[in-house]
């Protein structure tokens, strides 16, 4: 029983680090209980639908199977002829502890893995490069936004891998920055600390717009794993473009009502959108008013504030 936990104690650690999880584990498994088929099924979520699952083998249609209920999940092996042993139903009950143990771990990673999915995509759409940093300015992260940021070296970019800007004196307040608030960084939640700071382009265009904040709370360890710094960055000539299809659906528009709005909500003025449009100036002055009817607003700044303070510019 001893080289059991033993060596599944190891793959179950193990598995964390593979993709898909858990595989060494099952196979453990299969080869320690002489197992054709091992499968994992996690509890299926409240209201139905699939459940979590990971599997080793191939089942049969007859044989035997050994089944083990979780803490959260229900383990199954399955083995045609010969049967399994007598003790091996015995064998698997003791493993039962270690195996909560580790389900619970899994969910906890599966929960924390699901949290940063959403964080990522909230950033993503709304238009928001991210990049945690070490105190020394060296990068530790970009997301999608800001690894094309990056590339284009327009206000800010990585020199051996450390962050730089446009200027000697940009980048030097930027990592005094970094620094400072890496050193903030926190066990719980650091809302409401950060200071802004723009980063002037090359072609004196409209500068990158950051903030800088200390890197994510690190509880429930006493320290981090490594001390760091956020930079939130936004690109304040980068235009929202807000699908007309969308604009329609939330303000009740028809296309060509949704397609001028869309226009407008870039700067563009009614001439320049009935041009992009190719329709005349009447037609979208007429098409303008039923914007105005329609979403409540009397003015074009305020409707382009509207527009883009809407979920329209977050659906590109």
């Amino acid at each position: 029983m001893t080289d059991d936990w033993q060596a599944l104690s190891l793959a179950l650690l193990g598995g964390f680090a593979e993709r898909p999880m858990w595989q060494g584990l099952l196979r453990e498994l299969a080869r320690r209980f002489g197992a054709d088929h091992v499968h994992l099924t996690f509890d299926p979520p409240t209201g139905g639908g699939p459940a979590m699952a990971f599997s080793h083998g191939t089942p049969g249609l007859d044989g035997q199977v050994l089944a083990l209920t979780l803490t959260g999940a229900e383990l199954g092996l399955w083995r045609g002829n010969p049967a399994f042993p007598p003790e091996a139903q015995r064998r698997l009950d003791a493993l039962k502890p270690l195996l909560d143990a580790g389900v619970a771990l899994l969910l906890d990673q599966a929960e924390v893995l699901r949290e940063q999915g959403i964080l990522g995509a909230a950033a993503e759409a709304g238009d928001l490069a991210v990049l945690a940093l070490d105190p020394a300015g060296q990068l530790l992260y970009a997301n999608p936004l800001a690894r094309a940021l990056l590339a284009r070296q327009d206000g800010l970019s990585l020199h051996h891998g450390r962050i730089a800007c446009t200027d000697p004196r940009t980048t030097a307040r930027l990592i005094e920055l970094v620094r400072h608030f890496a050193g903030e960084q926190r066990a719980t939640s650091t809302r409401g600390l950060f200071a802004p700071l723009a980063l002037p382009r090359a072609d004196h265009g409209a500068s990158l717009t950051v903030l800088v904040r200390p890197g994510p709370a690190y509880e429930p360890v006493n320290e981090p794993l490594q001390r760091s710094a956020i930079l939130i960055v936004r690109d304040p000539a980068r235009r929202s473009s807000l699908s007309p299809e969308t604009l329609a659906e939330l303000f009740e528009l028809t296309p060509a009502e949704a397609a001028l709005a869309s226009e407008l909500a870039k700067g563009l003025t009614l001439d320049d959108a009935a041009a992009a449009l190719d329709i005349s100036r009447n037609t979208a002055r007429s098409q303008l008013q039923a914007v105005f009817r329609k979403t409540g607003v009397a003015r074009q700044s305020e409707l382009a504030l509207l527009l883009l303070g809407s979920v329209a510019s977050l659906s590109g």
